[in-house]
């Protein structure tokens, strides 16, 4: 990167600038500024119901990689590919309203607890005791993050 340093307006600590640097937007429109801006309620509701879309599509994506793997065929391959850019779209998406890290833990937290339960239903994958109260701490995590989060 590129990066001309300036003198901040005291001109003691430089600031860095670059106007050349872009934020990967994969297909969105960027919005400028990039630092988390307040707001509106509809517009944070709006964010994690996204983000719960993409919690549900990161499950389906993952239970197709096996159902993928049993069928065997290239064009069986097709639905795991194509879930995953929309998985990763719909993520992107929820973390331009949500900080990235909430939103990532989330995102895989429940999508892994959400493939053992789909692989226990379509599968017929065992889970023990252990698991099933490791899982329930993983919940746990996410509520706990969902509900100290700023967004």
């Amino acid at each position: 990167m590129f990066y001309a340093a300036h003198e901040s307006k005291d001109g003691t600590s430089p600031v860095h600038h670059c106007p050349h640097r872009r934020a990967a937007s994969f297909g969105f429109p960027v919005r400028a500024p990039l630092q988390p801006s307040p707001l509106p309620q509809e517009e944070r509701r709006l964010a994690w119901v996204i983000l719960g879309i993409a919690v549900f599509t990161e499950i389906i994506w993952a239970l197709s990689l096996k159902w993928a793997a049993t069928v065997g065929s290239w064009q069986a391959s097709v639905v795991p590919i194509a879930l995953s850019f929309l998985n990763m779209g719909l993520l992107a998406l929820a973390m331009r309203d949500l900080p990235a890290g909430t939103a990532y833990a989330i995102w895989t937290g429940l999508g892994a607890v959400g493939v053992i339960i789909g692989g226990m239903i379509l599968y017929g994958d065992r889970v023990n005791m252990a698991q099933i109260g490791f899982m329930a701490m993983i919940v746990i995590g996410v509520v706990g993050t969902k509900l100290s989060a700023q967004a």
